[in-house]
Parts: structure tokens; sequence; C-alpha cells
């Protein structure tokens, strides 16, 4: 029979290893060249992150909410402009019509069977 306290130093010193290998890797990817990203920097990328799901999500604003996510003349692939974007969110995920869809999809998700 196996010795239980063998075990349990194979894997102390496996987490070591693996932990000593990753530091690097981690020290790597936290330089940020040109400066550093404060905390309402973040806060502001994760908004943008959530605009950007509720607006192809739900096609809110006829399209335009997606389209506002970006610059003037922002592209995404060959479509251009603020014209084309809200085109492009209005045509995306077609089974998603809209607000209304989206607020029928959330109530399916939130239901809880009959007890």
């Amino acid at each position: 029979m196996k010795n239980p306290k063998t075990n349990v130093s194979k894997a102390v010193v496996a987490t070591l290893l693996i932990g000593i290998g990753a530091a690097p890797l981690v020290r790597a990817q936290q330089k940020v060249t040109g400066g550093s990203l404060s905390a309402a920097d973040y806060i502001e990328i994760q908004q943008l992150v959530a605009r950007y799901s509720y607006a192809v999500d739900t096609h809110a604003d006829n399209g335009y909410a997606y389209a506002d996510l970006f610059t003037t003349d922002g592209t995404f692939g060959n479509t251009k402009g603020r014209e084309a974007l809200a085109q492009l969110a209005r045509t995306t995920q077609k089974d998603r019509g809209g607000p209304a869809s989206y607020a029928s999809l959330s109530d399916e998700r939130h239901h809880l069977p009959d007890a």
C-alpha cells in the first residue's frame, strides 16, 4: 500500500515547480509598454465590453448603440462608418430580435421550476 504522505509530498513538489516555472510568464504579462492602466481605465474597458455585448445582443437603438461604440470612421472587418456599423448590428444574429426578445430570454433563464 502506498504511503499517503508520499503522494502529498509529490503533489506539493509538483505545485512548487509549476509555480516557479510560471512566475516569469506572469511577470512578463504584467509589463505594460508606455505606462500602466489606472483603475478608471479598467472600469471603462469593462463598461465597453458590457455595452458591446448588450448592443450586439439586443440590436438596441436600431443598431446605433453598437455603432456608437466606434469612432465616427470606425471599422469592423470591411464595414466602415456609423451607418454601415449600425446596419451590421441590425442584421447580425437575427434570432435575437431586439430588446423585447432579449427580455423574454432573460425571463426564461431566471424562471424557477415549480416545486
